[in-house]
């Protein structure tokens, strides 16, 4: 196996949690903009702001990991594209198939299984089409973001290494920006709610709205090594900025500024904390992924089971988080060890005899960090 980071995988559990807490809460009834009237003592305080809905921008911090790992194997591990494709499929179809199937099977339990949303989901058709963005699986969406930034990752190492990586981001960045500028312009007077999403959120959920997380990553990648230290002073104004705008700013502005705050929380990590491979953060978080995919189903289930229709809200919330991390974690823990490893093996065997290169060297211990190779896997 390569090296691996924990800080990588650190922030990828923190990510997963982030997006686990979001769904529960939605599966539990929270409201999405502010909590339920709250009951202190002889006070009650309503009309409080809901911490949760900040949950989804994990998946930012998911595309600007994506965009940072996925430049390195191209770039520094000496994958040719050939390699890097076969590995992309490695990594995330198996776990990916057996989440849409199980999916399937929780919404056949809960009775909102459409026989059609299992071959879309399966072939990640969910990114072109509205009614089945967010079906069967709500976790899902992102993946199909995700697999159009895989197909066309090529063409970005070209465009970064063929000009500067700082030209190509502000390119990126830049053209993210205008489209969802004219999408959300565009839309202001027509903005149907069509299988549970608007049409502005579906069309900006495309890799054209997102690609901006994913090249801050690149960024990031091609030039840690540069990048002053003192950037990290950055990292939480930038992040309380972009969580204001996200929650009331203007919607085309949300995600660029997070991935700007991402991009700087995953170079602050990277160079200032140390996280072991062997602590529970990094072990949590290289199960992350099948948490993301399997959580929505698990709480699913689970509100279906644990109805408890006379507890408040915040009862509730807390009987089925405490619920679906018990099931879940071990769930993606078995997925990861038993389904993940083992298919990335089988699937990658005689890499090294189709020219993967494998690095020669490891993260230092201390000081200043070299640039990082981090894990795939």
């Amino acid at each position: 196996m390569k090296q691996r980071i924990g800080q990588i995988d650190a922030l990828r559990l923190f990510a997963a949690l982030g997006v686990f807490v979001f769904h529960v809460s939605g599966t539990s009834g929270f409201p999405k903009r502010v909590l339920p009237p709250l009951a202190i003592g002889e006070t009650t305080f309503s009309s409080i702001p809901s911490p949760f809905p900040f949950g989804v921008t994990g998946v930012s911090l998911f595309f600007v990991i994506s965009g940072y790992c996925l430049y390195n194997s191209l770039t520094r591990r000496g994958q040719s594209v050939g390699e890097y494709y076969r590995s992309r499929v490695a990594r995330i179809y198996p776990a990916y198939a057996l989440a849409v199937l199980f999916s399937a099977g929780a919404c056949l339990a809960t009775g909102a299984l459409v026989p059609v949303d299992v071959p879309i989901k399966l072939t990640f058709l969910q990114s072109f089409l509205q009614q089945y963005h967010i079906s069967l699986n709500g976790a899902l969406w992102s993946m199909g973001t995700e697999v159009q930034f895989y197909i066309l990752l090529p063409a970005f190492i070209w465009l970064f290494t063929g000009t500067s990586p700082i030209r190509a981001t502000i390119s990126l960045v830049g053209f993210c920006l205008v489209y969802r500028l004219a999408v959300t312009t565009l839309t202001a007077s027509d903005n149907p709610v069509i299988g549970g999403i608007v049409r502005s959120t579906f069309l900006t959920n495309m890799l054209p709205g997102r690609i901006a997380e994913f090249a801050i990553g690149m960024f990031v990648a091609a030039e840690e090594c540069r990048l002053p230290r003192q950037l990290h002073w950055m990292t939480v104004p930038v992040l309380i900025c972009a969580l204001l705008v996200k929650a009331y700013g203007s919607a085309w502005l949300s995600e660029p500024l997070l991935g700007l705050g991402y991009g700087l929380l995953l170079f602050s990590f990277l160079k200032l904390v140390e996280i072991s491979q062997d602590s529970w953060l990094a072990r949590g978080g290289r199960a992350s992924y099948s948490l993301f995919l399997f959580h929505w189903p698990v709480a699913s289930l689970v509100g279906l089971s644990i109805a408890l229709p006379d507890a408040s809200l915040f009862a509730r919330f807390a009987v089925q988080l405490t619920a679906v991390l018990i099931l879940a974690f071990p769930l993606a823990t078995a997925i990861y060890l038993f389904v993940e490893l083992p298919a990335y093996r089988f699937l990658t065997r005689g890499s090294a005899r189709l020219g993967a290169k494998q690095p020669d060297w490891e993260p230092s211990e201390g000081g200043p960090r070299q640039t990082h190779v981090a894990e795939e896997i």
